[in-house]
């Protein structure tokens, strides 16, 4: 995971560089906090795997001496198909991006749903 953690810390990274360019240009801030929040989110995934994944186990898009079929049949992960968690994220990300243009009551329950969705997936994935 060397690979793609580099590929996500130079996007995370140009991507608060284009936040910060944008917040300067335009003084407009809603485009600026998603931004920065897809940036900051970037950043966390990258951090994620280079420090759980990138010291302990070498991918084939690791080596430079791979063949492209040397990453065939990789298990990626298991998702279950009943889970309402998503489909509640997807709704408080809606309502929370509702809320930056309708006013910060939406924002307020926007993030409300967020964090029990986000709380109910971390659950279900330790059961």
């Amino acid at each position: 995971m060397r690979t793609i953690g580099r590929v996500l810390l130079a996007s995370g990274t140009f991507i608060l560089v284009s936040a910060a360019i944008y917040w300067f240009v335009s003084h407009e801030w809603a485009g600026t906090i998603l931004l920065v929040g897809t940036g900051t989110a970037t950043l966390i995934v990258a951090a994620y795997s280079w420090l759980k994944v990138g010291s302990s186990t070498v991918f084939a898009e690791d080596r430079g001496d791979a063949d492209p079929g040397d990453g065939e049949g990789e298990a990626i992960a298991s998702f279950t198909m009943d889970s309402p968690w998503p489909l509640a994220f997807g709704i408080g990300v809606a309502v929370l991006a509702g809320g930056l243009v309708f006013g910060p009551p939406l924002l307020v329950v926007g993030a409300v749903v967020i964090v029990v969705a986000i709380v109910g997936m971390m659950r279900e994935s330790i059961a």
